[in-house]
C-alpha cells in the first residue's frame, strides 16, 4: 500500500516510519492509560475545533504527507476527523481505539447535506423535450440518406436532378446501317489507307525548298496517284515544280514521278516505287443526288493534319467551275463539307466508301462559307487514264492563250464587246505569228459566239490538232480608235505543263 502512495509523490519517510513502528510496538500501555487517553479525546477534539492549529493536518514541507505526529504528549495521537469508521494511516495500519462510542463523538459528526427536493414536473418535460429532439434528427437524417446527393460511379456528386448514366461502348461497332449504308466511322477507316499526303518542293539556287502541300488519292496497288495539277503547278506558269514527295498513311515517304498535269482539267497523275498499296474504290459520281451525305479526306493545311475527315452534304451536281489558273472549266460537285488549302487533290466519299469526286477547290471570299467544289470522278477518269498512257490529254488541242471574261456590265461600262480579252500569248505556237495581240476581245470563233469559258471550251472540244480556226477580233489601236478584225489561228496539241527539269522519283 505504502508503493502505490509513493508513485504519487505521498510516501513517508523512512525514519518517520521506523518512528511508528517504535511507538506500535511499544504501545502495549496498561488499560489505565488507554482509558485515560480515550477521555481525553472529546476534550482534544474540541480544542481542535476551537481553535488547534491545523498544522497536523498539513505538510509541512515534509514528505510525510498529510499526517504527521505532534511530537509531544503521547506517543501516539489520533489526527482530528470527521465521519463514520476508522482513521487510515499511511503505513497502511489501522490505530488502537476504544471499541465504545462516546455521546460527544455522535454530536461532533457533521450534519450530512440536505439534498434539493426534485421538480418532477420539470424532469418529466425535460424527457419528452429530449426524445422529440432525437425523433426529429433521426427523420432528418434519414430522408438525407434516402434522398440526398449520391455519388455515380465515376465519383461526380449530384446536387440535384437525374444522374448522368454513362455506358460502355458495345464490343463490336457495326459498319453498316439499316438500309445498307456504312457509317462514318468505317468509311473513314476503308479510305484513310488510300488518300496521301504530298509535299512539292522548287530548288532555289542549290537547295530545294517547300513550295506547297496537298492530298492525293491511290489509283492502283503499284504506286499510280492522283491529284490536281495545281498542288504540282508553279503558279501563274506553265511549268512544275522540281520535286515531289508522298507520304502514306501508314508514316512512309517515297519520292514521285510526275507522269502528266493538265492544267485545263486541274488533273495530275503521279507515281510512286511502291507495291501493295490500299488502292480507293471508286464510285459513279452521275449516280450522285443532291442530299447526300458526303466525307471529305485529306490534309487541310498540309501534313500536320494529316488524314483530317470532314462531313457535309451534295449541294448541287454538275457545276461547270471555271479554275482560276487556266480559265477553263470542269463539271464539279458542290458540298458543304469542309474543303480547306491542303486538301486539294484528296477524296470526296460518298455513303458506300466510294470516291466520287477529287477535292480541288473552294470559294473563299469573306462573305462565303461551306461552298466547296470536287471534280467529279466521271469527268476525271478518260483524262487520267488519257495522263497515264500518253504523258498528256490525247487529242485535247489548245490556242495558246491566256484570257479574262468580259461581262455584260464590265463591256456596257467600257464601251467594249462582251467576249474573251487577251491576257497573253504563247510564243511557242501558231498564235504567236497570227497578229493576235494582248487586249484584244475575241467575241467569235468559225461565227459561233465565244464570249465565255464554256462556249470556249465546248467549241474546242470538236477540233483536232492542226485545225484552224477564224476569229473575229475587237481591238482599240493606240490613238483610241476601235476596229474589228478576222484572225486564223492553227490550233495546237495541249500536251499539258512541262518543266525544265527531269523529275523522277527517288
Amino acid at each position: 500500500m505504502s508503493d502505490d502512495f509513493n508513485s504519487f509523490g505521498l510516501g513517508q519517510n523512512p525514519e518517520d516510519e521506523k518512528k511508528e513502528e517504535t511507538i506500535f510496538d511499544s504501545g502495549q500501555e496498561d488499560q489505565q492509560q488507554v482509558q485515560s487517553d480515550q477521555t481525553a479525546a472529546p476534550a482534544a477534539g474540541r480544542s481542535a475545533q476551537e481553535g488547534q492549529p491545523s498544522s497536523q493536518w498539513q505538510s509541512g514541507g515534509s514528505t510525510n504527507g498529510y499526517y504527521q505526529p505532534s511530537g509531544q504528549g503521547s506517543p501516539y495521537q489520533q489526527p482530528p476527523y470527521q465521519g463514520y469508521g476508522s482513521p487510515f494511516q499511511m503505513n497502511g495500519s489501522h490505530p488502537q481505539q476504544d471499541p465504545r462510542w462516546n455521546v460527544s463523538d455522535y454530536q461532533n459528526q457533521p450534519q450530512k447535506p440536505q439534498k434539493p427536493k426534485k421538480n418532477k414536473g420539470l424532469i418529466a418535460f425535460s424527457v419528452v423535450l429530449a426524445v422529440a429532439l432525437v425523433f426529429t434528427i433521426g427523420s432528418f437524417v434519414i430522408y438525407a440518406v434516402l434522398n440526398g446527393p449520391a455519388e455515380d460511379d465515376t465519383g461526380i456528386r449530384n446536387t440535384s436532378g437525374p444522374s448522368l448514366t454513362i455506358n460502355s461502348r458495345p464490343s463490336e461497332n457495326a459498319e453498316t446501317t439499316e438500309d445498307g449504308t456504312m457509317t462514318d466511322t468505317a468509311i473513314a477507316k476503308k479510305v484513310k489507307p488510300s488518300v496521301v499526303g504530298i509535299v512539292a518542293y522548287v530548288k532555289m539556287r542549290t537547295q530545294y525548298q517547300v513550295y506547297g502541300e496537298g492530298s492525293g488519292i491511290i489509283m492502283s496497288k503499284d504506286g499510280y496517284i492522283i491529284t490536281n495539277a495545281h498542288v504540282v503547278s508553279i503558279e501563274n506558269s506553265n511549268t512544275l515544280v522540281d520535286k515531289v514527295q508522298v507520304y502514306l498513311d501508314n508514316g512512309e515517304s517515297y519520292g514521285a514521278t510526275i507522269v502528266g498535269a493538265d492544267s485545263r482539267s486541274d488533273l495530275a497523275v503521279l507515281k510512286i516505287k511502291a507495291s501493295n498499296l490500299t488502292p480507293a474504290e471508286f464510285g459513279d459520281s452521275t449516280k450522285v443526288e443532291v442530299g447526300e451525305h458526303v466525307l471529305a479526306i485529306g490534309n487541310p493545311s498540309g501534313l500536320a493534319l494529316a488524314g483530317s475527315v470532314t462531313g457535309g452534304m451534295v449541294s448541287a451536281v454538275n457545276r461547270n467551275i471555271k479554275s482560276s489558273s487556266s480559265g477553263f472549266s470542269m463539271t464539279c460537285i458542290q458540298t458543304d463539307a469542309a474543303i480547306n488549302p491542303g486538301n486539294s487533290g484528296g477524296a470526296l466519299v460518298n455513303v458506300y466508301g466510294q470516291v466520287i469526286g477529287i477535292n480541288s477547290s473552294k470559294i473563299s471570299a469573306t462573305d462565303y462559307e461551306g461552298i466547296g467544289f470536287a471534280i467529279a470522278i466521271n469527268e476525271a477518269k478518260p483524262i487520267v487514264e488519257s495522263i497515264i498512257a500518253n504523258g498528256y490529254v490525247e487529242g485535247r488541242v489548245k490556242i495558246g492563250i491566256t484570257y479574262q471574261e468580259v461581262d455584260a456590265f464590265t463591256a456596257a461600262l467600257n464601251q467594249v464587246p462582251q467576249g474573251l480579252e487577251v491576257v497573253s500569248i504563247d510564243s511557242t505556237l501558231d498564235v504567236a505569228r497570227s497578229g493576235l495581240q494582248v487586249g484584244d476581245i475575241i467575241t467569235e470563233m468559225d461565227g459561233q459566239s465565244t464570249k465565255t469559258t464554256e462556249e470556249v471550251t465546248e467549241f474546242l472540244k470538236e477540233k483536232n490538232p492542226g485545225d484552224t480556226v477564224k476569229m473575229t477580233v475587237f481591238r482599240v489601236t493606240d490613238i483610241g480608235e476601235s476596229q474589228t478584225l478576222t484572225i486564223n489561228v492553227v490550233l495546237a496539241e495541249d500536251r499539258g505543263q512541262s518543266t525544265t527539269n527531269d523529275i523522277q522519283g527517288n
